[in-house]
């Protein structure tokens, strides 16, 4: 029983934890298996080219998928709770916005660099602009954040949009280590959105309980 409402409670930080989890162990797999060290100086997306080595290819694709899946999961969660704290306009940017990332993210496994590079390259930067526009539009659509709170959020995206710029300006090694720095800012970033979604519906509903729960009087329940 308390197991189910923890789980309940802290639904969308546990499927946080577990897409940064699909991803990290198929990286580390794909990495593992693979042959080819040139995707240090090429792209992350070379790990997923089956041409190169089909065993890596299979572990970062598959698990790129995974995470696009519970990605999608993610958004569906967030737009369900948003309206639930009334706040119609953030459900609809991460209604929207979320499907759209979930559907780049399963386009970059689906499309492999090798054999389809022009649909993997437009899913692959889909990804980023989502993601930066995600960070954008979330921010400005929530009505309880203060002005301090809505600037100090709109400074992460600039961040992660410099980052992404230096990366395809510098490549070779450092574009790949970008890459992870810009997948591990956008998991920490997507963590604390769903961490703090998840204590204002615990506010919600403790002050729900409260309202409805009978007070007790001299043995007599008011109603």
């Amino acid at each position: 029983m308390f197991s189910g409402v923890c789980s309940q409670r802290y639904r969308l930080q546990i499927l946080c934890g577990l897409y940064a989890g699909v991803l990290m162990v198929g990286l580390i797999l794909a990495v593992t298996l693979s042959q080819d060290s040139q995707w240090m100086t090429w792209s992350l997306s070379r790990l997923g080219e089956r041409a190169t080595n089909r065993a890596s290819a299979l572990a970062f694709n598959l698990s790129v998928l995974c995470a696009s899946i519970i990605l999608a999961m993610i958004g569906v969660g967030m737009a369900q709770r948003y309206r639930q704290l009334k706040q119609s306009r953030a459900a609809q940017v991460a209604s929207w916005l979320m499907m759209v990332l979930a559907l780049c993210m399963a386009g970059v496994a689906l499309f492999p660099n090798d054999t389809m590079h022009t649909a993997h390259f437009v899913a692959s930067r889909g990804v980023v602009a989502m993601m930066i526009l995600l960070m954008v539009a979330l921010p400005l659509s929530l009505g309880y954040l203060t002005k301090r709170e809505r600037s100090m959020s709109l400074s992460f995206p600039i961040l992660v949009g410099l980052l992404a710029i230096e990366g395809y300006l510098l490549k070779s090694f450092w574009f790949v280590l970008i890459e992870v720095i810009l997948g591990v800012c956008a998991a920490v970033w997507l963590f604390v959105v769903c961490q703090d979604i998840d204590m204002r519906m615990t506010e919600v509903r403790a002050t729900s309980e409260q309202q409805y729960t009978p007070l007790v009087s001299n043995g007599v329940y008011d109603e």
